[in-house]
C-alpha cells in the first residue's frame, strides 16, 4: 500500500516541488491509475491487500480511513483511485501529498512535462514519467517505477488520469 501511496502522489505531486509552474485548479482531485508489473506480483498483492480490507473490522477500517482522511486523502483500491484536496497554497508550496526522503525533478518538453524521483525508502525506488495537463482541472500520464518487492527487484507501469471533481468539503 505504501507503494501504491508514493506512486500515486509522485505523479500529482511532482512539479508542484520545481519549476516550471503547473496550471491546476484548486479542489478535490480524483486521480485514477492502473498498475501492472512485469510478472504479475504487483497485481496480486493488491488482490490481497482488497481481500484484507474487505475483511477488516468496521471499526479498524474506519480507524484507517479516518487516518488518510485526516491528511487529505481518500483511498478506494476497488475503484483504482485516490481522492486529495489540493488548495492554492498548497499548489503553489508544493505541500502535497507525497513519500518522505524522494527527490524529484521536473521538466517540460513540447507540452508536457517529463519527470524522474529517486526515494530512499524501504525499499528503495526510482522512476520516471511523463504527463501532460489537458486542462487545468484533467491530467493524464505514465510513471515507470523501479522498486522491490519480497527483497526481488521489480518493475511497474502505471496509467494515471486526474480530475477535479469540484472543492473541497
Amino acid at each position: 500500500m505504501r507503494l501504491l501511496l508514493l506512486s500515486v502522489s509522485l505523479l500529482v505531486s511532482q512539479g508542484l516541488n520545481a519549476n516550471p509552474k503547473l496550471d491546476m485548479t484548486p479542489g478535490k482531485w480524483q486521480h485514477s491509475f492502473t498498475l501492472q508489473s512485469a510478472d504479475g506480483e504487483i497485481e496480486r498483492a493488491m488482490a490481497q491487500m482488497q481481500q484484507q480490507l474487505a475483511a477488516m473490522p468496521a471499526q479498524q477500517r474506519q480507524m484507517m480511513e479516518a487516518m488518510m482522511k485526516s491528511q487529505g486523502m481518500q483511498l478506494d483500491l476497488s475503484g483504482g483511485s485516490i481522492e486529495v484536496c489540493l488548495t492554492a497554497d498548497d499548489i503553489a508550496k508544493g505541500q502535497l501529498p507525497q513519500q518522505d526522503g524522494c527527490q524529484q525533478q521536473l521538466t517540460e518538453h513540447n507540452g508536457s512535462y517529463k519527470v524522474s524521483f529517486q526515494c530512499s525508502g524501504n525499499p528503495p525506488s526510482q522512476g520516471e514519467g511523463e504527463f501532460r495537463l489537458l486542462s487545468p482541472k484533467a491530467y493524464e500520464g505514465t510513471m515507470r517505477v523501479h522498486t522491490q518487492v519480497k527483497g526481488q527487484p521489480q518493475q511497474l507501469t502505471m496509467q494515471q488520469q486526474g480530475k477535479w471533481l469540484g472543492n473541497c468539503g
